[in-house]
């Protein structure tokens, strides 16, 4: 199956590098192990990479789903803050990314998290980047 944008996992992949777009990555990813319902937070670096014109006039935003270990997302099980815009901190340098500070997931199993990074140009908005995590083992309360 062909993909128009980079496919990345915390795992192996996420150091893989395209000549163009946006690339990210986990700076705090997902704990192995989570009890049931308690929240933790996420948060994403994205690094363009020569994609000036891309960033030109267009407006960013992320979402997170929940997914099985099989890889079929599901539309329940997830809360908290499930969509995040790009921030840039100025620490001494630009860093771009984007913060989900509250994400809990409710369903008792094995599971990863997918975020995808969309982009909105005038009247289209299109996925730019994917990045799934690695599995989330999620023990009852």
């Amino acid at each position: 199956m062909s993909s128009q944008y980079p496919i990345l996992s915390s795992g192996v992949g996420a150091s893989r590098m395209v000549s163009h777009g946006p690339i990210i990555s986990f700076e705090c990813g997902p704990p192995s192990q989570v009890c049931q319902g308690a929240p933790f937070p996420i948060i994403v670096n994205v690094a363009f990479l020569g994609s000036e014109e891309m960033q030109k006039g267009a407006t960013f935003a992320f979402n997170i789903s929940l997914g099985d270990n099989r890889g079929h997302l599901s539309g329940k099980g997830l809360s908290g803050s499930l969509t995040s815009s790009l921030e840039t901190i100025m620490d001494g340098g630009c860093q771009r990314v984007a913060a989900f500070k509250d994400i809990a997931i409710h369903e008792v199993g094995r599971h990863r998290l997918r975020i995808l990074l969309a982009a909105a140009f005038m009247f289209q908005v299109t996925v730019i980047a994917r990045l799934d995590s690695d599995f989330v083992e999620v023990q009852a309360a």
